[in-house]
C-alpha cells in the first residue's frame, strides 16, 4: 500500500472517508450525508442529517441538522488539548450572547473521540500515535473575501476579540486546560508544537534564517518586558482573523479556536491584523479594530508599542509551519514560492520598522 504522505490530495481524502463514516456513526449520525469542505491542518466535512437533536441547539442561530466533522491531524492534537478547546466552546455559548460553534457531545457524554492510528494504519501516522475526531454544530454566515472586507467588519472582529478575551478573564474551567502556551519558543519553533518541526530551521536559506533569528531575540525581549500580568496575558484564540469569522445580522461569529491557548493579547491582536495596513503607511485597520475591541474593554498596556513586532513574529510562525508542512503535503509544497514571496518582505521591512523605534 502506498504511505499516505505519498498520496495526492485526492488520495488522502478518499482514505480519511472511512474514519469520518465511522466517527458519524460512534456519535450517532447513521446514514449522514458528509462532503469535504477542506483537507489541510484539520481535515473537515460539511454533515448534513436532519435529526431531532437539532431541536436541543444551544444556540438558535446554527443550522439545524448541520454538523462540522474535525479529524485532526494525528500525533498533533491530543485528546485532552481538543477536550480543553471545546469545554471553552460549551462555556462561550452557555454564558454570552455570542454565536460559536457548539460542541456535539458522544451519546455516552465524551466531548470527542480518540482512535488508534493502528486502527487505521491507512492514514500514516506513528503506529503507537493516536487521532483525534471531534463535531460541531454549523454556524451560518458569509466569510469576507477581498473588497468585501470593510472597516465596520474590521470593527466587529475587535469588538468580537474584546468579548472573547472578557470572557476568558471571568471564565473558571471546569478542568486545567491542556492549550497551547503561545510564548516564544512555541512561536519560533524551538519546541514540536503547531505542526511544526523544530529541525526545519536547518533546512531554512541563509537570509531567511538570519531574519527569523533577529526577530526571535526582539521578541523574547519584548515579552520579558511585557510580563505575565492579567492585564496583558490570558487565555487567546490566537487564530482569530477575517478567514476564521462569519458575518451575519451585524455580528461577527468566530468559527476556528483549534489554536486556542494563553499568550499575550497583543499576539492575539496581531493575528486578527496579520495582512492589513503594510509597514510605512497609514493604519486605518488597527485604529477601526482598536475602536470595536475598546467599546468592550480597554486594549492591553502596551498593545501599539509592540504590534508591529508580534505582527513579524507571526508571520515567522506561519512560514516555520509552511515549511513543515511541505514535508509531509503536496499541496503546502505547491504553495510555498507564493508564500515567499509575499511575507519575507514584509517581514523584513516590518523588522526594520521596528528596529528604528
Amino acid at each position: 500500500m502506498k504511505p499516505f504522505d505519498q498520496l495526492t490530495t485526492r488520495g488522502q481524502v478518499r482514505r480519511l472517508r472511512r474514519l469520518a463514516a465511522n466517527a458519524l456513526q460512534e456519535f450517532g449520525l447513521f446514514e449522514a450525508h458528509f462532503e469535504l469542505i477542506q483537507h489541510w491542518e484539520n481535515s473537515t466535512f460539511r454533515v448534513d442529517h436532519p435529526d431531532e437533536r437539532a431541536a436541543y441547539c444551544l444556540t438558535d442561530r446554527s443550522v439545524p441538522g448541520r454538523y462540522l466533522l474535525r479529524l485532526h491531524r494525528p500525533d498533533e492534537f491530543s485528546l485532552a488539548y481538543i477536550e480543553s478547546e471545546m469545554a471553552w466552546l460549551e462555556a462561550l455559548a452557555r454564558d454570552t450572547d455570542l454565536c460559536v460553534p457548539t460542541p456535539v457531545r458522544v451519546p455516552d457524554g465524551r466531548l470527542a473521540l480518540e482512535y488508534a492510528n493502528a486502527e487505521f494504519p491507512e492514514l500514516g501516522g506513528k503506529p503507537e500515535g493516536r487521532r483525534v475526531c471531534s463535531l460541531l454544530r454549523w454556524v451560518p454566515g458569509r466569510l469576507l473575501k477581498g473588497e468585501a472586507r470593510r472597516r465596520v467588519h474590521m470593527r466587529r472582529l475587535g469588538g468580537l476579540m474584546a468579548q472573547l478575551h472578557q470572557h476568558a478573564d471571568a471564565w473558571s474551567p471546569p478542568f486545567e486546560l491542556n492549550v497551547n502556551r503561545w510564548d516564544g519558543p512555541t512561536l519560533m519553533g524551538r519546541r514540536e508544537a503547531l505542526g511544526i518541526e523544530p529541525d526545519v530551521w536547518d533546512e531554512l536559506p541563509t537570509d531567511e534564517f538570519d531574519l527569523f533569528a533577529a526577530c526571535e531575540e526582539r521578541l523574547t525581549s519584548a515579552m520579558q518586558d511585557l510580563g505575565q500580568g492579567p492585564e496583558v496575558f490570558g487565555l487567546i484564540l490566537a487564530d482569530l482573523h477575517f478567514n476564521n469569522v462569519l458575518f451575519a445580522g451585524g455580528e461577527a461569529r468566530p468559527i476556528d479556536f483549534n489554536d486556542c491557548g494563553h499568550g499575550h493579547f497583543v499576539l492575539d491582536i496581531a493575528n486578527a491584523l496579520l495582512g492589513f495596513d503594510p509597514p510605512g503607511g497609514e493604519q486605518p485597520w488597527r485604529t477601526v479594530f482598536a475602536e470595536g475591541y475598546q467599546q468592550h474593554r480597554p486594549l492591553p498596556p502596551q498593545t501599539m508599542d509592540h504590534l508591529d513586532l508580534f505582527l513579524a513574529a507571526r508571520q515567522v510562525t506561519l512560514m516555520l509551519w509552511c515549511y513543515s508542512c511541505a514535508r509531509h503535503r503536496e499541496a503546502f509544497r505547491q504553495r510555498i514560492p507564493r508564500w515567499r514571496a509575499s511575507l519575507i518582505p514584509e517581514l523584513t521591512a516590518r523588522m526594520k520598522g521596528h528596529s528604528a523605534r
